[in-house]
């Protein structure tokens, strides 16, 4: 066996003698051969790892889908030219053996993709449309502030101009001065993100932290720095693009007055921020109508079962060992014997047991085929299943469309049932 770092500091307290030791496992002996490093946490939530040595018997059932391939690429080969591939060997599978493949298909999946989920990139994409339009409120927000501070710089700037500086000279002042304010905003949102990664990697809770593979790995890469940096000049330009166009185009001669200001030029200004204060509000409008779906859908899910009161239910995960119990009917009467004693325990109203609690994470999927109702060619059928005793419904609160619920009858004598 192969101990996972975290394996190691916890339960063997980091013991640098460890590789030789035996442990037991199941009710058997294992050799600890090696420590896997620190950085190494695939798949999530692995902490010991055990040869994979297939019987004959077993090597040769078709049936068993649980074993998942991960292939190393060669240098130039991409993922569409090993999708071609496997398409072509599934094809000549599913033919090959009809009974057993031919409603299975290949899907092949980044190693990135498959550990942090499908949906991870429009997550990512949502998040960065929201980033997006409050980054387009900032700018309009802070190109209002420049042009309102532009006005009171009204004469210092007639006064450059009258001395020889050119349109496009005061341009790029004005320009440089937003960038810089861009700059420096940017270096302290880094700075604050490089506190709220340490805050995040030092208080996640360990039952968020599982889910989360390489999380401890997450850090501020030189992509993101430089990502940052572009982000900076495009806000910095597009915020102070308009400000300094107004502000260079006005009339010298009507600056330079004592008190001066050309009326044209003030209802241009004002035209201009009041289009700034629209866009403003406009796109907080949006944000706010996209946050207030967002919230809504996360309470649709945390109230799906508001029967089911999580807070009064205790769980914990029993397994046996297999050299122990053998048969179904010994894990059985084990399952049964502890069930009648929890029974007894005071403040316990019912006790169940099942293989799977509600929303876990270790959900089983089979095929599912109905009589009289044949899938049709290349159609899927799967459910999840699980093995519960008849107390789970009633202590779920899961109630009953039609039929008949679980028995105590429902034995292994008897014909199997399902609902």
């Amino acid at each position: 066996a192969i101990l996972s770092h975290g394996l190691w500091q916890r339960r063997f307290a980091s013991d640098p003698s460890i590789i030789g030791k035996t442990m037991l496992l199941d009710g058997k002996k294992y050799d600890i051969v090696g420590v896997a490093g620190r950085e190494f946490t695939f798949p999530v939530g692995a902490e010991i790892w055990l040869p994979l040595a297939l019987k004959p018997e077993e090597q040769t059932i078709r049936a068993d889908r649980y074993l998942m391939p991960l292939l190393r690429l060669k240098s130039g080969v991409s993922l569409t030219d090993v999708r071609a591939e496997m398409s072509i060997i599934e094809g000549r599978i599913s033919k090959q053996f009809p009974q057993t493949d031919a409603n299975w298909s290949v899907k092949v999946l980044p190693l990135g993709v498959f550990v942090s989920g499908e949906q991870a990139n429009e997550y990512c994409l949502l998040l960065i449309g929201a980033v997006v339009f409050v980054m387009l409120i900032a700018c309009a927000n802070v190109a209002n502030l420049l042009l309102a501070r532009a006005a009171s710089r009204h004469k210092e700037i007639a006064v450059r101009q009258a001395v020889g500086a050119g349109r496009g000279r005061i341009v790029r002042q004005l320009l440089t001065e937003s960038v810089l304010l861009a700059l420096f905003g940017a270096v302290l949102g880094l700075f604050l993100g490089l506190i709220g990664i340490g805050l995040l990697r030092n208080y996640m809770p360990p039952e968020v932290e599982k889910y989360l593979p390489m999380w401890k790995h997450v850090r501020l890469e030189s992509d993101v720095f430089w990502y940052t940096v572009a982000v900076a000049l495009f806000a910095g330009i597009i915020s102070g693009l308009a400000p300094a166009f107004q502000t260079s185009r006005s009339d010298i001669h009507d600056a330079l007055k004592e008190g001066g200001r050309g009326n044209s030029e003030g209802r241009d200004r004002q035209r201009l921020r009041t289009v700034f204060i629209v866009s403003e509000v406009a796109l907080a409008l949006i944000l706010l109508v996209g946050a207030g779906l967002m919230s809504k859908g996360v309470r649709t899910l945390l109230v799906v079962n508001k029967n089911l009161e999580p807070q009064s239910i205790l769980t914990m995960h029993v397994s046996l060992p297999e050299s122990k119990y053998k048969t179904d009917q010994q894990r059985a009467a084990f399952f049964d014997q502890a069930l009648q004693k929890l029974d007894t325990v005071p403040g316990v109203h019912t006790a169940l047991v099942a293989t799977e609690i509600p929303y876990g994470d270790q959900e089983v999927d089979n095929v599912v085929t109905i009589q009289g109702r044949p899938a049709r060619p290349g159609e899927y059928r799967n459910a999840n299943i699980e093995n519960v005793n008849p107390d789970y419904f009633h202590t779920l609160h899961i109630p009953l469309r039609a039929g008949r619920l679980l028995q105590q009858s429902d034995s292994f004598d008897r014909p199997p049932v399902a609902v």
